[in-house]
């Protein structure tokens, strides 16, 4: 069972930061599988961009050349997005952010230079799989870090429950665990 640091916050006020919970959670006999920070990679390295303009790629019609105002300058990205279009907000991935293991980067795709990435949810890790790229709400700021609205500033714990304990399959059996420590 996935839960998130936050989530459990809103059920619970207790004082233990993230680490100090996962260790929480082994001492009361909850293996913790897997325990991850959601924006890693990510921070300092995302930004919410608008989509200024859009042209076909010269090589392929696979591809759109689409440049993005980040509120510093203007990027040109390679993407590939259905749902592209002229004045959306969108999530951007500058270089040195890592997704998914890879490290963004400038590239040459078919003849031009991608010099960031647009991303979908999938990417983000919010979804198994995505159509397009996220478009985002008008309450994002260009220039501005979306990760903190797209609820990404937060952990992840995987944890075993075993059938013994099946009240803790649950947030809720899973704080009032937490509260009797």
């Amino acid at each position: 069972m996935k839960v998130l640091y936050n989530l459990l916050k809103q059920y619970i006020d207790f004082d233990l930061n993230p680490i100090e919970l996962k260790e929480t959670f082994e001492n009361l006999g909850i293996e913790v599988e897997e325990f991850y920070y959601l924006a890693e990679g990510l921070e300092g390295k995302v930004t919410t961009g608008i989509v200024e303009e859009i042209k076909d790629h010269p090589s392929t019609r696979d591809y759109k050349i689409v440049r993005v105002y980040t509120g510093q300058r203007t990027l040109q990205v390679v993407s590939g997005a259905p749902n592209l279009r002229k004045g959306i907000k969108v999530v951007v991935a500058l270089p040195g952010a890592v997704i998914k293991g890879v490290r963004i980067g400038e590239k040459n795709i078919k003849g031009v230079t991608s010099e960031a990435n647009i991303l979908s949810l999938e990417e983000l890790g919010l979804e198994e799989e995505s159509p397009g790229i996220l478009i985002l709400d008008d309450d994002f700021k260009v220039g501005e870090s979306p990760l903190e609205k797209l609820g990404l500033i937060d952990w992840v714990y995987d944890l075993y429950i075993f059938p013994n304990r099946p009240d803790l399959m649950g947030v809720l059996g899973l704080a009032y665990e937490l509260r009797a420590v």
